[in-house]
């Protein structure tokens, strides 16, 4: 199953011009190149006035992308001697040859961002850069945005990111990703054998072999099921396995039971595993969308990551829209390839993708920082984070320029 998970959704395309005409209502999105200002003073061009003596100069949007075109307006020329406040003479900087690295879960955006372009609802090619996903889970995802390998990860809940706070590693949100089902997405499951054996419940875990990928929130989710149960949260032996490695340490009987993301778990259900519990009312559901402060304050940087985060919006809204049409699109392009799950499997499992799996980009709110803070303070009472939650000094209310414009456009109706 992990293979379908490999491809590598890595292209490079050339510059091309225009500008964004329709906000999101009209779900039309004529997108360019990515071009971006970086500076707000630069040489002036200058050039003839039809209807001046003087000389006349070219005006920007101040980081003009496609996305906050929409609300700044296009370019304009005046004979002032400079522009307008929110406008540079500064001429956008082309950012083909340049590639965002995204660090993913098991290939889980991925696997979105492969359909959206399979189903032609996205156009990578006008985006005027590459879109490179590395296939990490648990601490490396965290790491490799720490190190620099990845610009960007959208996969780490709250609950990972409080954990890294906790740590003193300097992360900052730029906004978050809500699953649609959130108590769908991590699940505990046994094998036929052990369900029909009686381990049926969170509490029937006490003493069994769980695995699951150290480090992540799926131990949080367990350790929360069995202190609900009235268990002892360390009353349990962990096994740590990636995910690509659970299913068959299931039904082999090396394990009792594993905690799974949907990708692992519509497998293991669509092969008679049985769900016992998921994290509903453990995680709030919403994944800050997380950079380095110093990634975070790089203007190129958050261009290319508000296009990739306009089109994963793009993707979110037409599978919501488009349900049929999604799950054949994930059993065309990536189950049918194996011969295994080239039959009903394999569309039972594209369907459970759709029903588990479908995210969307939110801006921060007193919602979200609400439900965001009660868990951070759960996650202090249960003793995972050993400092007070401090999660708030980490958030700019204020999304940069290209969030809020994005925020925007993907809001709407």
């Amino acid at each position: 199953m992990r293979r379908t998970m490999r491809p590598r959704v890595e292209e490079q395309y050339s510059n091309q011009g225009g500008s964004m005409k329709n906000v999101w209502r009209k779900a039309t999105f004529v997108s360019t190149a990515m071009l971006l200002t970086v500076s707000a003073a630069s040489a002036i061009q200058g050039s003839a006035g039809a209807a001046s003596s003087k000389p006349t100069i070219t005006c920007y949007p101040t980081d003009a992308t496609q996305f906050n075109a929409a609300a700044t307006g296009a370019t304009k020329s005046t004979t002032a001697a400079t522009c307008p406040a929110g406008y540079t003479a500064t001429p956008y900087i082309d950012l083909s040859g340049k590639t965002l690295n995204i660090a993913d879960q098991q290939g889980f955006y991925q696997l979105f961002w492969a359909t959206g372009v399979q189903a032609h609802v996205i156009d990578p090619s006008k985006l005027g850069f590459s879109v490179h996903f590395d296939e990490l889970a648990g601490p490396a995802i965290i790491s490799s945005v720490i190190n620099g390998a990845d610009d960007m990860t959208p996969v780490v809940s709250g609950a990972t990111w409080a954990e890294a706070l906790d740590a003193g590693q300097q992360l900052k949100a730029v906004g978050v990703n809500q699953l649609v089902n959130p108590q769908n997405y991590w699940q505990v499951i046994v094998s036929p054998t052990a369900y029909a054996h009686g381990l049926k419940t969170p509490a029937k875990l006490a003493g069994k072999k769980i695995a699951f990928v150290g480090g992540q929130d799926s131990q949080y989710v367990v350790d929360r099921l069995l202190a609900k149960a009235k268990v002892s949260p360390t009353n349990y032996t962990f096994v740590n396995l990636p995910e690509s490695s659970d299913l068959a340490a299931l039904f082999s009987g090396s394990v009792d039971a594993i905690v799974a993301s949907p990708v692992t778990a519509a497998e293991a259900i669509a092969n008679g595993g049985k769900v016992i519990g998921n994290a509903s009312g453990i995680l709030s559901g919403y994944d800050p969308i997380l950079m380095t402060p110093s990634e975070a304050n790089n203007a190129t940087k958050m261009a290319m990551v508000a296009a990739y985060l306009y089109d994963e919006a793009q993707i979110d809204h037409w599978i919501l829209k488009n349900p049929a049409a999604f799950t054949n699109v994930i059993f065309q392009t990536f189950f049918s390839v194996q011969p295994s799950l080239n039959n009903a499997l394999g569309q039972g499992l594209a369907a459970v993708l759709y029903q588990t799996g479908v995210n969307t980009f939110i801006p921060f709110s007193t919602k979200v920082m609400t439900q965001l803070d009660a868990e951070m303070q759960q996650l202090h009472t249960d003793g995972v984070l050993q400092n007070s939650p401090r999660i708030d000094g980490a958030v700019d209310y204020a999304l940069t320029p290209e969030l809020k414009v994005l925020a925007a456009l993907v809001s709407a109706p």
